[in-house]
């Protein structure tokens, strides 16, 4: 039987296994057992020439984990030894129990990432045993055994072989052109290049490392090598990254079972490193690579190359933000669409706890724009329901199924995302308002009641009253019901600090008082500036709006400790400042600590922005008429007019640059822009 009847025939036997389906889960499970057997040939073979030149060699493997002893365990006369073969559980208790943890822990103890052992354990650092079945793994393990590794003709015809399945693997699982190139065609390209003995090789996008082996194979076959031009083609010349941990598990094995004992292959993204800033040393005589089309990054990576590409990273990629400096694994995700899937890929490492609870780990964050609605049905429930509709969800990964619901950080229970439906909005259930209570009383003086042969038609009439709980239990609104509660909570701190009564904290000579507007009157140069009375009672100064613009400008200065504090805390927890869909929330969100921006009473707005050698710009806005509806319009047109935000920030708050208006029905009966008029 051939090397590739038998690779045919494990196939054939994997498709019969619980844990395995399709071609990528084929190759990803022939690979890692078909390293294990070429790694005990090698092995083998350079134990045997060490004793015929009569030196030790140290096996990196050690004896009970090699594949003699665990595999295919052998009696004196070379038979199969019965009694020592694991199969069936014990085999896949052996398998994930003892042999993947004893190899994945190569890379804890080994510092040398040349070594073999560091590349042993990061290629099973990303890999697992997917078949489910032992007796399956018995079956592989025995047609493997029958294989040998350890002629030149041998290791070409299993190198020819495990191609044939990274090309099927490439086509099945999706990623034609990205995953897998043709050989014919990197063939072509290495001729034409024709990378020279003693010059590096590099593979920005490594994936199975088929230019960086066609680029070995091509050097390899030049005339007169000496055996210092044969290590170095073996150690210091064939370089590559791969962000995909498959991708590069496979490629790594790949160059490994083509003969280059020590490839330079690193689990990163090549895109991670601004091209502006690589040094001397991470730089390479030849670059031999076909970049993936269909991949998608986030926005700080894209930032490293926009001077560049900037209308070829518009058409694709896809910006994933990271909010202020609370970054979570959503802030390293990307996300990678083919025509059959979704792959979401965590660069961010994280520990999960070993107390055999439940681990949540947040892979994405979307901010949508919603729309609440109240919906009731009286002749059944007194309680009215909230229902969050979300426009625009489309344009974004959502999965059907059941979802946590949380409302206002509170969590309301839990509902199902039917992502199969054929409306421009989906709508979740919010669950009950408890604060709205529905009345249903049946109208005494209206009854009409008409007959049409032995039919009898009854019409009754009903009044519904809505009322919420406050008005209902009597009760009148307070203080604590003022969106200004947080300024309050600040005042009344600043009381207790004080040691001053915390009674009359508001009253315009109370110590509190006087000191913010002696403070707000050095900031600003200004003395005497006149009082008014807020909406919730305290004193305000008045002030010009380029008295305001001020103040802004030196929030984002950061020449003062307390302002910088109040601008990093802003930023850094934007969904405090006006709530999860606010758009002072998602302008904070967007500028990633980079600006802000705060809404005040009467359509009142500023804006701060840091910008480059440490300088801040602010900005006022007033709405004259104090209408809020046009205000992050009218903010949204200026800062792109003044081009005070950048390519990727426009992109994120692109919905707010235009506001629709909508009746009671939700139809569309118009919208706001803003124009710039000189």
């Amino acid at each position: 039987m051939t090397l590739q009847q038998s690779i045919d025939r494990i196939t054939n036997i994997l498709r019969t296994d619980d844990g395995i389906s399709g071609a990528m889960h084929y190759t990803e499970q022939i690979s890692w057992i078909l390293f294990l057997k070429y790694l005990n040939d090698y092995e083998e073979e350079k134990s045997n020439e060490a004793v015929l030149e009569g030196r030790n060699y140290e096996r990196v493997i050690e004896e009970d984990y090699r594949w003699d002893n665990w595999a295919t365990p052998k009696t004196s006369s070379g038979e199969l030894d019965l009694t020592r073969t694991l199969t069936g559980d014990d085999l896949n208790d052996f398998v994930n129990g003892k042999l993947f943890p004893y190899l994945q822990s190569f890379q804890a103890a080994e510092q040398d990432v040349k070594s073999l052992r560091y590349k042993i354990s990061t290629i099973f650092g990303f890999i697992d045993n997917r078949i489910a079945s032992g007796h399956t793994l018995r079956e592989i393990l025995d047609i493997i055994d029958s294989m040998n590794f350890q002629s030149e003709k041998e290791l070409f015809e299993l190198s020819q072989v495990y191609e044939g399945l990274l090309k099927s693997m490439g086509q099945e699982g999706g990623y034609a052109g990205e995953f897998y190139t043709p050989r014919a065609l990197i063939r072509t390209i290495t001729e034409a290049v024709n990378p020279k003995v003693g010059q590096t090789v590099y593979d920005g996008a490594a994936g199975s490392c088929g230019f960086l082996i066609e680029a070995y194979d091509h050097m390899k076959a030049k005339p007169n090598l000496s055996t210092d031009d044969y290590i170095n083609l073996q150690q210091n010349t064939f370089f590559g990254r791969e962000k995909g941990p498959l991708a590069y598990v496979m490629g790594v094995m790949n160059m490994i079972l083509h003969g280059v004992e020590a490839p330079n292959i690193f689990k990163t993204n090549t895109l991670t490193v601004d091209v502006r800033g690589i040094d001397e040393a991470d730089r390479y005589d030849v670059i031999l690579a076909n970049p993936p089309f269909g991949g998608k990054e986030k926005s700080q990576i894209q930032q490293n190359a926009y001077s560049y590409a900037d209308d070829y990273l518009e058409e694709e990629t896809e910006v994933i933000a990271y909010s202020g400096s609370s970054r979570s694994s959503a802030d390293f995700t990307t996300v990678t669409e083919s025509t059959v899937n979704t792959e979401f890929t965590i660069d961010l490492p994280y520990s999960i706890s070993s107390d055999g609870q439940a681990n949540t780990v947040e892979i994405i964050k979307h901010d949508l724009p919603v729309d609440y609605k109240y919906y009731a049905v009286p002749k059944l429930d007194n309680d009215a329901f909230l229902l969050a509709r979300i426009s625009g969800w489309g344009e974004y990964n959502l999965l059907p199924g059941d979802v946590n619901v949380y409302f206002e950080g509170t969590s309301v229970g839990t509902s199902y995302l039917n992502t199969e439906t054929t409306e421009d909005t989906l709508d979740i259930s919010m669950g009950r308002d408890n604060s709205i209570i529905i009345k249903r009383e049946k109208i005494k003086d209206f009854c009409k009641t008409t007959s049409f042969g032995a039919n009898k038609k009854s019409l009754r009439g009903y009044e519904i009253s809505v009322r919420n709980k406050l008005i209902r239990n009597g009760e009148k609104p307070t203080p604590l019901h003022n969106n200004c509660s947080g300024k309050h909570a600040g005042m009344l701190a600043l009381a207790k600090y004080f040691g001053d009564d915390v009674i009359n904290y508001i009253d315009k000579d109370h110590p509190v008082q006087t000191t913010i507007i002696r403070y707000i009157e050095e900031l600003i140069g200004e003395k005497n500036l006149s009082l008014e009375i807020d909406g919730c009672s305290a004193p305000v100064p008045f002030m010009t709006l380029e008295m305001i613009a001020k103040l802004f400008q030196l929030l984002g200065q950061g020449e003062k400790p307390e302002l910088e504090r109040i601008f990093n805390a802003m930023t850094s927890y934007p969904d405090l400042i006006g709530g999860t869909n606010h758009f002072d929330s998602a302008f904070a969100k967007a500028l990633r600590g980079r600006g802000l921006t705060k809404v005040g009473a009467e359509s009142v707005r500023g804006v701060s922005l840091k910008t480059e050698n440490d300088k801040s710009i602010g900005i006022a806005i007033k709405v004259l008429d104090g209408n809020f509806r046009a205000l992050q319009v009218v903010t949204m047109k200026l800062l792109e007019h003044l081009s005070l935000l950048k390519k990727d920030e426009l992109k994120e708050l692109n919905r707010f640059r235009l506001q629709k208006l909508k009746n009671h029905n939700g139809l569309e009966t118009g919208r706001i822009e803003a124009y710039i008029d000189y």
